[in-house]
């Protein structure tokens, strides 16, 4: 459990309480976490949609790209498996295509100097991986320290949260009439995919494809070439041992987490609840 602590604080600041009974499955591009039915996952999918999101979701990728440049000194996604990879996400998450130009034209002569950094934080049972992209990272780490304390939670020790995921390349497609588990696992393993996991939520069925992070574009690809709808496609962090809250808990990490988001440095935000 998150601990009273952690729950008082919030309390303290005044914050309200929802009752929810909701199911869900994950099904927004480049959000914050991976797919699941909880209704942690279903409070994360609503504020994705929002138009605010969206914006920061394009910015980030922005942020991505002009690091895959800067790390390979070149602009062309041929020569640039990782630039070819984000712009491939990019393009799922329907940012717009003048924007991606954008983005490549301008970013070889920037002098912006964007790094990835993961910051882990401990939440009671919770645990939290923040990805950076930043040129700032003492100053964004401070930041984070600053927004986890008030709720009662604190930086963990380098690779303790970590080693509690695996980085997975992520492909969610809806399921047709006509598409059985079965046919998708068949696809699945033609694909090159590791794993295929039907899935139920009020849009209906889909089907979620685990690949490794270097197969990711490789195995979407197939799966479009098969038929299939891609309404998701992203390279996580997907947790291996999963916490249960509450619904007072679950609210509590919702605001912990748009705490943590504020900051313009934070690229996603991973955690390993159910």
């Amino acid at each position: 459990m998150l601990g009273q602590k952690f729950l008082q604080v919030l309390r303290g600041q005044g914050c309200t309480f929802i009752q929810q009974d909701l199911s869900f499955n994950y099904v927004v591009y480049v959000a914050k976490r991976n797919a699941g039915h909880s209704k942690w996952a279903n409070i994360r999918h609503v504020k994705a949609a929002k138009d605010g999101q969206r914006a920061a979701t394009f910015q980030r990728l922005a942020f991505q790209m002009r690091t895959a440049i800067k790390e390979n000194g070149s602009a062309d996604p041929k020569f640039n498996s990782k630039l070819a990879q984000v712009i491939d996400i990019a393009r799922s998450s329907n940012m717009p295509v003048d924007k991606i130009n954008d983005v490549l034209k301008k970013s070889l002569g920037s002098k912006e100097d964007l790094k990835q950094h993961i910051v882990e934080i401990k939440a009671g049972n919770v645990q939290i991986l923040v990805e950076l992209l930043t040129s700032r990272f003492p100053h964004a780490k401070s930041l984070i320290n600053s927004a986890i304390k008030k709720f009662g939670a604190r930086q963990a020790d380098a690779g303790f949260c970590l080693r509690n995921f695996n980085l997975r390349g992520i492909v969610i497609t809806k399921a047709l009439p006509s598409q059985s588990y079965e046919k998708a696992e068949e696809d699945a393993i033609e694909a090159g995919a590791e794993e295929v996991i039907e899935e139920n939520n009020e849009d209906g069925r889909e089907f979620k494809f685990l690949t490794s992070p270097n197969d990711f574009s490789k195995v979407k690809d197939h799966l479009v070439s098969f038929g299939y709808e891609v309404t998701y496609g992203s390279v996580e962090y997907v947790p291996v041992d999963k916490v249960e809250l509450n619904e007072d808990e679950m609210e509590t990490l919702s605001n912990l987490v748009k705490k943590i988001e504020a900051s313009e440095d934070v690229n996603k935000v991973y955690d390993n609840v159910k």
